[in-house]
């Protein structure tokens, strides 16, 4: 688990969410499942909205913006995320709602 520390879109409040990630490289790899849910979770919209948030694990702070992938573009992403969390694939049966992949990329400081 990595927290991921966003801006809330609407209130303008700091928010700190947890969320499953996977590694590649320096790239963290999350997905915006809201665990199957049909609702976008509000993480996704904040990140989205304000363009970059912080990823904190453990210690590590770094500064990151989100890229959207596709499993088919980006297969070695997908497998990624599988292989750190095998449930991520039973999510994509839960809901008629696209699931974002979403690379972390850091932003250079």
């Amino acid at each position: 688990m990595l927290v991921l520390e966003t801006v809330g879109a609407k209130s303008g409040r700091p928010r700190a969410t947890p969320v499953i990630y996977a590694r590649r490289g320096d790239d963290l790899i999350v997905m915006a499942s809201n665990g199957g849910h049909p609702r976008t979770p509000a993480w996704w919209i904040n990140l989205r909205k304000a363009g970059e948030g912080v990823a904190v694990i453990g210690t590590e702070r770094r500064r990151v913006k989100p890229r959207v992938v596709s499993r088919a573009e980006d297969p070695d992403a997908w497998r990624a995320m599988v292989a750190a969390y095998p449930a991520a694939e039973d999510y994509l049966s839960f809901t008629e709602r696209e699931i974002p992949l979403i690379v972390l990329e850091p932003i250079d400081t």
